[in-house]
């Protein structure tokens, strides 16, 4: 059959929408960093000593008990005990948790902090305001000063990236220790503003955003950077999913980049909240926290979902595609055809043949399409999916494995 080509401007879509979305919280105070520990465990602090905690990915969160009202700005994991969690924030206040947060131990030490790292079991480093710096080599049990030779510049934030140890500074500076945070290099970047996320997914490789949105790169292990691109309001967070870059920052504002930094793409959050933080668990799963102690989710990237026409030519006949990724964790696309105007239903069910989602269930005019399905409340295991349109009927299994 000849193939009728139609007339599109723009790809078109039907019913799409950003899949950030926002999750229940344990709390209205504003939330200024986000850590996973793995799948299923994650933390946030942030203002009057909070810290929250879920064990189930993300789909709930409960309010622990930190015993301090200081603002809590950074958390680390001890990378030998995932059960061993840090907090640091204002006035010295540093704490340490051996039992996953349901107790607190308070320490104090120097001033005030905006992050905090560990390393291994024993090493980890707090830096803040006015340049001040203390490193542990026994777990957090005792804090020593250290100077990171940059005066009363204020230190933002700490990453370790291929086991060196690096930081961003006010002033547009980076320091960067090889030896466990005993000893600091300060580099000067074309920036003059205070740096408040970096990312090393190497020793070699790095980015930094500066508070006026300004991203940077570096090739050699932080020495030199140069200006790649610049947002405006995105300051808080870069981070990757493993694969593309992303950021975060005020109103509401998520970007994307798929070739390292050069081009950004505007992620509709559906908010116009300041995010302050944010951590991809996987490829898919991620967090952004912010204001007044809004939490969002995505399982797909952060990419829209919804049922999005994929092509411009009306198709011969109907069909379904196998859908990809198979097996999937835990988002996957569904794509089928629709060869003239008609009502479409793919619904979900499991291997008892239980209905567990509808995923398209509207009239569509003939065209091809590609639906998101998101199985992130449901077990691993065998489902099928099926399509009706009409007189056609056809369904494809699936495989979750989580």
């Amino acid at each position: 059959m000849k193939k009728i080509t139609l007339i599109l401007i723009m790809m078109i879509c039907a019913g799409t929408y950003s899949d950030w979305e926002l999750t229940t919280s344990a709390t209205s105070n504003d939330l200024l960093h986000v850590l996973f520990v793995n799948s299923n465990t994650g933390y946030a602090c942030g203002d009057i000593g909070t810290i929250i905690r879920t064990t189930n990915g993300g789909i709930n969160w409960t309010a622990l008990v930190s015993g301090t009202n200081e603002v809590l700005t950074s958390m680390a994991v001890n990378p030998a005990n995932i059960n061993v969690v840090y907090a640091a924030g204002f006035s010295g206040v540093l704490l340490k948790t051996t039992n996953a947060g349901n107790n607190w131990v308070l320490q104090t030490a120097g001033g005030s902090y905006n992050a905090i790292v560990f390393k291994d079991a024993n090493t980890g480093v707090a830096a803040g305001l006015g340049g001040i710096m203390y490193r542990t080599t026994n777990g957090g049990n005792n804090w020593v000063s250290l100077d990171p030779g940059i005066g009363s510049v204020t230190i933002s934030t700490l990453y370790i990236g291929g086991g060196v140890l690096f930081g961003g500074c006010a002033s547009g500076k980076i320091i960067k220790s090889t030896n466990n945070g005993l000893n600091w290099t300060n580099y000067q970047t074309p920036s003059s503003f205070s740096f408040y996320s970096i990312y090393f997914p190497n020793d070699v490789t790095g980015y930094a955003v500066d508070n006026t949105g300004k991203v940077f790169k570096s090739s050699n292990s932080g020495v030199n950077w140069s200006q790649i691109s610049v947002h405006s309001g995105t300051k808080f967070t870069i981070t990757r999913n493993g694969i593309d870059l992303f950021m975060c920052g005020v109103q509401g504002k998520i970007l994307k980049s798929t070739n390292n930094g050069v081009n950004w793409i505007t992620q509709n959050t559906g908010t116009s909240i300041d995010f302050y933080a944010m951590q991809f668990v996987n490829a898919y799963v991620g967090f952004a926290v912010g204001e007044g102690g809004a939490i969002y989710r995505t399982s797909n990237g952060g990419e829209p979902i919804g049922i999005n026409t994929v092509s411009s030519e009306v198709p011969a006949d109907f069909s379904l595609s196998q859908n990809y990724p198979n097996p999937f964790n835990p988002a996957t696309n569904l794509e089928f055809s629709v060869p003239a105007a008609e009502f479409v239903n793919i619904t979900v069910y499991d291997a008892l043949g239980k209905q567990v989602s509808i995923v398209v269930n509207e009239h569509l005019q003939a065209g091809k399409y590609k639906a998101d399905f998101d199985g992130s409340n449901l077990n691993s295991g065998i489902y099928f999916y099926t399509l009706k349109a009409g007189p056609f009927t056809e369904t494809k299994k699936m495989i979750l494995l989580k």
